[in-house]
C-alpha cells in the first residue's frame, strides 16, 4: 500500500513536471512572439526614422546647394561690379584725356588764328614757282640748293625743295636730283603722321614752248616711315645745307640731263625756274573722306 501511494506521488509530480514544461513552452512562445512584435515594431521605427533622415539629409544637401549658388552668384555679382567700376574709371580716364586733348586743341586753333591773321604769303601753297640762280658755280661746288619753305595746303605740312645741282646717285655728275624734305611745322600737331602723298614738280622751259620736265614725286605707306615721320625741329640751314650727309630717298636722283638744260631752254641766264605745280595728300584725303 505504501508502494502505491508512491507511485501516485510520482505520477502526481511527472503530471506537475509537464505541465510547468508546457507553460514554460508556451511562456517560451509568448516572450518570442512578444520580441518579435517588438523587434518588428523598432525596425519600423528605425525605418521610419531613416526615411525622416534622408528627408532631412535632402533638405540640408538642397539648403547647402542653395547657400552656394547664392555664394556663386554674391562673387559673380561682386566680379561684374568690379568690371563695371573699371569700365567706369577708364570711361573717367579717356574723357579726362578728351577734354586734355580738346584744351590742348583750342591752344593749337589759337596758334591757327594768329597765324591766319598774318599776311597771306606767310602760308605759301602749290602751284608755286621758284628760281634756282648761279646754278654754273653751285654744281661746280656740288651745292644743294633748298627753296623757301612751302605748305601743301592751307594749315598743312611744311615742306621744302631740294635740288642736287650735280646730282646724287645714280644721277650724280650727269643729272640734277630733285628731292622733297618735311620740315617741322606750325601745325603739326594738327596733322596726321606718318606721311604720305605725292608732290608734282615741273622744271620749267624759259623758251616759253611749255616744253616742261613734269615728275611727281611719291611717298606712300611702302615706303620706309624715316622720311615720312613727324620731323624733329632743326635749323633750317640743316636742311638747306650739309653736304656731306645722305641724300634723303624721297626724291628723283636723275630728274633732268645737264647736257639738256642749256640745249633745250631750260637754264637762262645761269637760272633754273622749278614749280612745285600740285601736292596730293594721301593721309589728309584719307581723314578727310
Amino acid at each position: 500500500g505504501h508502494v502505491n501511494i508512491k507511485m501516485e506521488d510520482a505520477s502526481q509530480l511527472l503530471e506537475a513536471v509537464l505541465s510547468a514544461e508546457g507553460k514554460c513552452d508556451e511562456l517560451e512562445l509568448s516572450l518570442r512572439s512578444q520580441r518579435d512584435e517588438y523587434l518588428r515594431k523598432k525596425d519600423e521605427q528605425l525605418a521610419a526614422l531613416k526615411e525622416r533622415s534622408g528627408k532631412l539629409q535632402l533638405k540640408v544637401d538642397s539648403m547647402l546647394a542653395r547657400l552656394t549658388r547664392g555664394e556663386e552668384e554674391l562673387e559673380e555679382l561682386k566680379r561684374e561690379q568690379s568690371r563695371e567700376a573699371e569700365t567706369v574709371e577708364v570711361a573717367i580716364m579717356t574723357e579726362k584725356e578728351k577734354l586734355q586733348e580738346i584744351h590742348r586743341s583750342y591752344d593749337r586753333l589759337q596758334t591757327v588764328v594768329e597765324f591766319r591773321s598774318g599776311p597771306e604769303s606767310a602760308m605759301p601753297v602749290p602751284p608755286l614757282t621758284f628760281t634756282l640762280t648761279d646754278f654754273d658755280k653751285m654744281r661746280q661746288k656740288d651745292e644743294i640748293w633748298s627753296s623757301p619753305p612751302f605748305y601743301t595746303h592751307l594749315y598743312g605740312y611744311k615742306m621744302s625743295l631740294q635740288i642736287y645741282t650735280n646730282g646724287t646717285a645714280h644721277g650724280k655728275g650727269t643729272h640734277i636730283s630733285v628731292f622733297i624734305a618735311l620740315l617741322p611745322g606750325e601745325f603739326d600737331d594738327l596733322l596726321m603722321w606718318p606721311y604720305s602723298g605725292e608732290i608734282t614738280v615741273h622744271l620749267l622751259s624759259q623758251k616759253k614752248d611749255s616744253n616742261h620736265i613734269c615728275h611727281t614725286i611719291a611717298l606712300t605707306n611702302r615706303d620706309s616711315l624715316l622720311h615720312r615721320q613727324r620731323p624733329r625741329i632743326v635749323s633750317q640751314s640743316d636742311c638747306a645745307t650739309a653736304r656731306d650727309t645722305k641724300p634723303a630717298s624721297w626724291g628723283k636722283p636723275d630728274f633732268a640731263a645737264h647736257s639738256d638744260l642749256q640745249s633745250l631752254g631750260y637754264l637762262k641766264k645761269n637760272s633754273l625756274k622749278l614749280c612745285i605745280w600740285s601736292v596730293y595728300n594721301f593721309t589728309y584725303h584719307h581723314i578727310h573722306s
